[in-house]
């Protein structure tokens, strides 16, 4: 298997002749197929062992997050976060004022295991909407979570919603289903301001925006590159 890729024109930069890279259908697994990955033919790992030792060690960096402690590895770094806009410096942290959140960056085997990934390049057939990032306003932060009932601001190119079952969807990745965004405030090109839907349940999302690109007869999806997080 590879990462399947696309040379589509880049029309964020001056020069006409840019291209740029557009990733095509990742496949994610979730916990289960991890699971079955580990414990499959030939392996002496059982199943139940190994599910109460993950959950047991993501347990404990949830218990340690609680307390400002992060974790670093070379697999996955984990560094608590907090901001907001304080009025003077002897303002008191306010919870529904103020964000505290949590950031992951890849250690260093994570990264030494992208030099082994397959590209294939392959030929859209026809242009997709590009997204190229998802910024929450609520908290501030650029493809990383979502805040339902808030805004949240979608830069890319070929985004504007037209056509009928276009929109704005938010794609539960332990689901599967996905949920419209209730408005769009700003409907561009290269912009779209949507409000997102209050009624989303916390875990993973993916980010499609589906549009008739250049009134196209077609309903097209783009799919922004990141997995976001609500809770």
């Amino acid at each position: 298997m590879s990462l399947k890729i696309s040379l589509e024109l880049n029309n964020l930069t001056e020069r006409p002749d840019d291209y740029m890279a557009v990733v095509r259908n990742v496949v994610y697994k979730d916990f289960s197929g991890i699971l079955k990955q580990l414990t499959g033919p030939g392996s002496i790992l059982k199943e139940t062992e190994c599910v109460a030792v993950i959950n047991a060690f993501w347990g404990a960096i949830g218990e340690n997050l609680k307390e400002g402690i992060g974790y670093s590895s070379e697999f996955v770094n984990i560094t608590p976060a907090a901001g907001g806009v304080f009025d003077s410096d002897s303002e008191s942290f306010n919870e529904n004022k103020h964000w505290k959140d949590v950031n992951l960056t890849a250690g260093t085997e994570l990264r030494k295991a992208t030099r082994d990934m397959k590209i294939e390049i392959v030929h859209a057939t026809a242009p997709v909407p590009y997204v190229k990032s998802f910024f929450d306003i609520s908290t501030e932060r650029a493809n990383q979570s979502i805040t339902p009932g808030f805004m949240a601001d979608i830069t890319g190119d070929m985004l504007k919603i037209e056509g009928d079952n276009s929109g704005v969807f938010f794609i539960n990745t332990a689901t599967n289903t996905g949920t419209a965004s209730p408005r769009v405030h700003v409907n561009e090109p290269k912009k779209l301001t949507v409000m997102i839907p209050a009624d989303l349940d916390q875990g993973s999302y993916k980010i499609e925006v589906r549009t008739h690109v250049r009134n196209s007869k077609e309903l097209r999806t783009g799919v922004l590159n990141a997995i976001l997080t609500v809770g």
